[in-house]
């Protein structure tokens, strides 16, 4: 069974429409959508805490000893 999208149109500035080509050509896409939908899927996965192979390294926090004087 083929799914079967519907479309709309959303309206863009020039300075957004030429990044979204760039991202299209670098991705190899075939159209936006699927520019939009790879950069959803990622932000949806840097929300969720995959930031890297140590998520759940505590931050750095500086302290008087951290420095040689």
């Amino acid at each position: 069974m083929v799914h079967m999208s519907s479309r709309t149109t959303i309206r863009l500035d020039r300075e957004a429409k030429s990044l979204l080509e760039e991202l299209k050509d670098e991705m190899g896409a075939k159209n936006y959508s699927v520019v939009v939908e790879r950069l959803g899927a990622e932000a949806e996965r840097l929300k969720h805490g995959e930031l890297g192979p140590l998520p759940k390294l505590k931050s750095f926090v500086s302290d008087k000893h951290d420095r040689l004087d």
